[in-house]
């Protein structure tokens, strides 16, 4: 019996060590970082300009591709390809300056940052431990607008609703619904009316009016989320999302048209062939919307650019 005591307590302190390694109920298994760090962020975004600034200069679809992705990138090729034809410098890429920069913490990739300084907000993105960072979304607030602020900020899931005015994915969802009807729309009370989501929206109410020549039958235009928005969420409950919205507009003649020569669509349709049935444009639009923690605030359209991507008809 003395000896299965000993025996007993002997296993019972070489097993102390393992029990006290189990985690507490209370702490996490998985380990986050920061995605970048302020120094990294600038370094990256000086990678970023030195490209971008090359590829502005030679309309160079290749270069840019290594520090763009996304519709982004997809916006930036589009005019490189329109500037080529029209013979000029067309200046889309943009270089940055960093004032503030945001960095989320995360447990894996992708990760992301998003930084603001010279009149433009934009987000990098890095798919894996060896890909580079790349700019996935670059917007200039309007004048006047007020960006949230950036430290301290973390990425949410583009369906989390908490505490919010609207989940980033029903925004989106919401925007493109309001821009497709128009004021009328039952969404247009969720967003407060902004001096550029105004000028939008009256120029595409007069895109549609009656031609009162009775050339164009009509004109339509339908915008559609291209994929899950990017967000994130400030340290005083705001989120700060990105979204992709594609413009279809089709345009129906009465006897059948043609694009003219010399115009930005020639880069993507043959001008002077005569489609009997309708003209068709593709833009991509990127946006910078402000989701506020109140139920009754209306989100803030804080920017957005526009790109024709294609054109054709039938």
């Amino acid at each position: 019996m003395r000896g299965v005591r000993s025996a007993t307590a002997v296993i019972t302190v070489l097993a102390l060590p393992a029990c006290s390694a189990l985690p507490r109920t209370d702490t996490v298994d998985s380990l986050t970082r920061q995605s970048v760090t302020p120094q990294g962020a600038t370094a990256v975004v000086a990678h970023y300009n030195a490209v971008a600034a090359g590829a502005d200069r030679r309309l160079a679809a290749d270069p840019i591709a290594g520090v763009q992705t996304g519709d982004l990138l997809r916006q930036t090729q589009a005019a490189y390809k329109i500037g080529r034809l029209l013979k000029k410098p067309f200046e889309r890429a943009s270089t940055f300056t960093v004032d503030s920069v945001g960095a989320p913490e995360y447990g894996g990739y992708p990760m992301r940052f998003v930084a603001s300084g010279n009149q433009r907000v934009g987000v990098w993105e890095r798919a894996s431990a060896g890909a580079a960072w790349r700019l996935s979304y670059s917007v200039p607030p309007s004048a006047g607008a007020s960006l949230p602020e950036l430290t301290g900020v973390r990425e949410v899931a583009p369906s989390s609703a908490l505490e919010l005015a609207e989940s980033p994915a029903g925004a989106a969802a919401k925007l493109a619904e309001l821009l497709t009807v128009g004021t009328k729309s039952a969404n247009a009370r969720l967003f407060a009316p902004t001096p550029e989501l105004t000028k939008l929206l009256k120029n595409l109410a007069d895109s549609h009016a009656v031609d009162p020549s009775g050339l164009i039958l009509a004109v339509t235009d339908t915008f559609t989320v291209n994929s899950a928005p990017v967000a994130f969420r400030t340290t005083n409950g705001e989120v700060l999302a990105f979204a992709t919205l594609t413009d279809e507009n089709v345009m129906r003649p009465r006897f059948g048209a043609m694009w003219p020569v010399g115009q930005n669509t020639a880069a993507f349709s043959t001008p002077n062939h005569l489609y009997r049935n309708a003209l068709t444009t593709t833009s991509v639009h990127q946006f910078a919307l402000a989701i506020p923690m109140r139920k009754d605030a209306r989100i803030r359209v804080l920017g957005f650019t526009t790109q024709l991507v294609d054109a054709g008809g039938y």
